[in-house]
């Protein structure tokens, strides 16, 4: 009877392991598999695809030290070849960008002032005060802001305008004397960028329509500005925004050197590693 019991357990013993064995082989063949298909479409250029495939090896290889060994070195070289391609798109954004920041710039000049200089239109007048108007400013590192002067002097806090069909609004400044100066022969309102960008940006995008402008205040008080006027507000929020974009690609290109820094260190080191293990 024991004899018996041992025979079976024996047995039994030995299916599980075949079974276990060809379910190890099975994995084994799909993960060899998938490496295989990553390396392929690293070698043709495909790295998203490439990725996609070494992201779902890393997530079902956990147990696998050899597979492991070769996504830590795959891997690397993807990103290598991935952020060589968004350098090469980013150094050409850079080039476009700084080709329209120049032309903008030729339209521009600079207006010095105690306490911090400023860009205006060429063609914007050295006396705004006396009349009412719109009128764009960009700061000496890029942003951009407003004035509007009101003759009419209602008591206005905020303008909307309307141009090609769409509309904006400013935010509602604070009377506080400083950027609502009501002292001179014209309301001066100072809007900073955040309270007008969408002023700019839809005038942006109708530079040569004519611009109604309606100071908001104890009643409203609306006026013309004329197409040169609007495209010198246009020509302004363009440069400024070529700024603020050559600011962020400049940005995106420092990370995406560092990351091909790391890239190529880990490279090295998996190259290192897998020499040594073979």
């Amino acid at each position: 009877m024991l004899h018996e019991v041992i025979k079976y357990t024996f047995g039994a013993a030995v299916i599980s392991l075949a079974v276990l064995t060809s379910c190890t082989s099975s994995e084994k063949e799909k993960l060899e598999g998938l490496l295989t298909e990553a390396d392929n479409m690293y070698k043709s250029g495909n790295y998203s695809a490439a990725m996609r495939i070494i992201e779902e090896l890393d997530s079902i290889s956990r147990k696998n030290p050899d597979i492991r060994r070769e996504i830590m070195h795959l891997k690397p070289k993807i990103i290598e070849q991935q952020v060589l391609a968004e350098l090469s798109d980013n150094d050409s954004l850079i080039a476009v960008t700084t080709l329209k920041a120049d032309s903008l710039s030729r339209n521009m000049r600079f207006v010095s002032n105690p306490i911090e200089g400023y860009y205006v239109s060429r063609t914007e007048p050295s006396d705004i005060n006396n009349t009412s108007g719109l009128y764009a400013r960009m700061s000496p590192d890029g942003n951009f802001y407003m004035v509007a002067t009101n003759t009419a002097k209602n008591g206005s806090n905020a303008i909307s305008v309307t141009i090609g069909g769409e509309s904006a609004i400013s935010a509602s400044l604070p009377s506080d004397g400083e950027r609502v100066d009501r002292s001179g022969a014209a309301e001066v309102l100072t809007f900073m960028q955040a309270e007008c960008d969408s002023i700019g940006r839809v005038i942006s995008r109708h530079p040569d329509e004519p611009l109604i402008l309606t100071f908001i205040g104890r009643g409203n008080k609306s006026i013309s500005i004329p197409q040169e006027r609007t495209r010198a507000i246009a020509q302004v929020y363009d440069a400024a925004t070529s700024v603020t974009d050559m600011k962020k690609l400049q940005i995106r290109k420092a990370r995406l050197e560092k990351t091909l820094t790391v890239a190529r260190s880990q490279i090295a080191r998996t190259m290192t590693d897998s020499t040594e293990h073979k």
